[in-house]
């Protein structure tokens, strides 16, 4: 173009390249070889970049968890997937059940009773909550038996 009109002045324009995303496979590999964490901070670093990728969609994550943790028996693989998509939807009623389950399916009752218990503080109006507060630490003190 420059050659066939001698007095064209180009410019180029430097823009910051897009890191490429984490693929599905990439993801799922790394959660079950018990790389969640990595695979995480990877699809952190996307909600600048690329704020909507379908993994920061709160029903694809409840998808993949749901996925690697029931059908797979992955619980404890999953559970820095379930903590990321309870800390990335906070107010997520979905979110919070499933980390409170898979706290329980880990063996963890006190950190689920904790998730609970701040619950019932922040809504002490709401009798099933506190019953299942109830219930949670029941079962731990049968277990701790």
């Amino acid at each position: 173009l420059r050659e066939s009109n001698p007095g064209l002045i180009t410019t180029q324009e430097h823009r910051a390249a897009v890191p490429a995303s984490i693929t599905y496979e990439e993801f799922v590999q790394a959660v079950v070889a018990g790389h969640a964490d990595q695979a995480i901070d990877e699809v952190r670093a996307l909600r600048e970049t690329q704020p909507d990728h379908i993994f920061l969609e709160e029903e694809y994550l409840a998808r993949l968890a749901s996925s690697l943790s029931r059908t797979w028996g992955l619980t404890e693989e999953v559970m820095p997937v379930i903590i990321f998509w309870a800390e990335l939807y906070p107010s997520s009623a979905r979110a919070r059940q499933a980390l409170i389950q898979a706290y329980i399916d880990v063996g963890d009752y006190p950190a689920a009773i904790e998730i609970v218990s701040k619950f019932v503080e922040q809504n002490p109006g709401i009798a099933r909550a506190r019953e299942r507060l109830e219930s949670l630490r029941n079962e731990y003190d049968q277990q701790r038996q």
